[in-house]
């Protein structure tokens, strides 16, 4: 396309800023420091980076940028708060009858799958899911499930050695936020990032009961037959005192961060219903940071929704500037 031109390799440093209008950006290429300029701008950094170079811009929480170094442009104090993720903790059993998914690793396995893109191998490993809810009283589900025939652990750290069968019980309705922050001014620093997982007690609660519940799962019918003992948290943690701190130990992330440059209209949001950043002109924030909560799934789809309505919404300010221009 004549009109798209991508540059890879790039890490932008920051947006380019004349008074309260953004006018493009700053970045890094092949170790030269760089500038493009643009009528407007969209940042699509997702919900770690867009905050970080919100904020090395100078736009955020006025103390946290001067505490850093950073020259303050536009104190707009949501910036980088109100972070969210989907917390998720396994339930790991070993299996009883010896077979898992890594007994797809087999000359036949790999047959199958050079052969045909067949078999087990064309696993992605959740081979099942479900939505349930923690307490009964709930109007919507607040647990979601992957279920998987491998030992997952700490981020993915699976033991081929060992056949293994696991419950994930992923909290989807969280009240828990976090933060990201900046640790320098200088846009090579990793931001500090607090996900806040469990600062909300009703979180910790909820997966506590999602443990319990992948347990009853687990000693129902065909599958009761297929499992052996239960690994983690293991069977003599059985009260709600000793797997909360099972929860806390071996909680992990899914990946799904949101909400830290959130829409709204009150004081602590930072972009309005048309994604525009309160304040400066010309900017947009187009990624899953603008969310106001999370959903209660994958943030994959939703993203691209947003991208979707970004693209609607930037025609429609250029052909509305074409028909002033022609006016």
């Amino acid at each position: 396309r004549p009109n798209l031109e991508v540059r890879t390799g790039a890490r932008v440093t920051r947006v380019l800023l004349d008074g309260d209008r953004a006018t493009g950006l700053e970045y890094v290429a092949d170790g030269v420091l760089q500038q493009v300029h643009a009528p407007q701008v969209l940042l699509s950094g997702g919900a770690i980076n867009s905050p970080q170079l919100l904020m090395l811009s100078g736009i955020g929480p006025a103390d946290h940028l001067r505490s850093v170094g950073v020259d303050v442009v536009h104190d707009l104090p949501g910036v980088g708060g109100g972070l969210q993720d989907h917390p998720l903790v396994p339930t790991i059993w070993h299996v009883r009858s010896g077979e898992s998914l890594f007994r797809g690793e087999s000359p036949a396995g790999y047959a199958q799958w050079f052969g045909a893109r067949r078999g087990p191998l064309t696993s992605n490993l959740a081979e099942a899911g479900l939505y349930t809810r923690s307490d009964d009283g709930l109007a919507e589900p607040d647990l979601q499930y992957h279920f998987l025939p491998v030992k997952y652990w700490q981020q993915a750290r699976v033991d081929p050695d060992v056949d293994a069968f696991t419950a994930c019980a992923v909290l989807v309705r969280v009240e828990s936020r976090g933060s990201v922050r900046l640790r320098s001014a200088d846009p090579a620093w990793a931001p500090a990032i607090d996900a806040g997982y469990l600062t909300e007690e009703r979180d910790l609660e909820a997966l506590v009961t999602g443990v319990e519940k992948a347990r009853d799962i687990a000693a129902v019918g065909p599958l009761a037959k297929v499992l052996a003992e239960e690994w983690s948290p293991g069977g003599t943690r059985s009260t709600r005192a000793e797997l909360r701190q099972s929860v806390r130990d071996t909680l992990e992330s899914l990946y799904h961060p949101v909400g830290s440059c959130r829409m709204g209209t009150d004081a602590d949001a930072v972009v309005d219903p048309q994604l525009r950043v309160h304040g400066i002109e010309g900017l947009r924030v187009v990624d899953a940071s603008v969310m106001p909560t999370l959903v209660r799934g994958n943030t994959n789809a939703p993203t691209i929704m947003i991208a979707e309505r970004a693209a609607d919404l930037v025609r429609a300010d250029l052909g509305a500037r074409s028909a002033l221009a022609q006016a």
